[in-house]
């Protein structure tokens, strides 16, 4: 008999070897259990669990790409406290400026592990904090004259980061992406 496997959606041969009340059968494709009741003649079969909503899984590259943010996040964080002094002197940047951009670091930080912890909100802190880094940014680019003097590069890659993990949630693994597994 054939089935659709609810892991991997592909359907599966199978055969029930024993008529007793439930049996387990294995996806060749995914290796996920499904358990099946079976009636006493063997015609009628229904599904009685394992749902695929039940575990979660990401895909690898998705998982290193979390932790991968979340480990330069916390980089930066350590090398502006560590280079303060360096970077107020020859960035411009205040004390001020260093413990706002420590705190939008940490905000990212949450923001990854809350993604690591199956939560969409993760992905809303990351934007706010990329959102409020560009303001701030942009103020302190002002010029006396009035002028915008900021560096379109730190802009750049502030505004594609995200766009760059959003594609990589959407990711799928066993026929569903980490998006579709969110709360």
């Amino acid at each position: 008999m054939k089935m659709e496997c609810f892991s991997c959606r592909k359907e599966f041969d199978y055969e029930i070897k024993n008529e007793a009340e439930a049996n387990i059968v294995v996806c060749s494709h995914c290796g996920k259990e499904i358990f099946l009741s079976v009636n006493q003649n063997a015609q009628n079969v229904s599904i009685s669990g394992n749902d695929s909503g039940s575990v979660k899984a990401r895909h690898g590259f998705t998982t290193f790409w979390l932790f991968f943010g979340l480990i330069v996040n916390s980089i930066v964080i350590i090398l502006m406290l560590m280079f303060a002094n360096i970077v107020s002197e020859y960035i411009g940047f205040s004390r001020f400026d260093i413990f706002l951009q420590c705190i939008l670091s940490l905000a990212v930080i949450s923001g990854y592990i809350l993604l690591l912890k199956w939560k969409k909100i993760g992905f809303k802190l990351i934007i706010a904090s990329i959102i409020i880094d560009f303001i701030i940014y942009f103020i302190m680019s002002l010029t006396e004259t009035g002028r915008i003097d900021f560096d379109f590069f730190s802009i750049l890659t502030s505004a594609i980061s995200p766009v760059i993990l959003w594609f990589v949630l959407g990711i799928r693994k066993n026929g569903k992406s980490a998006w579709e597994q969110m709360e």
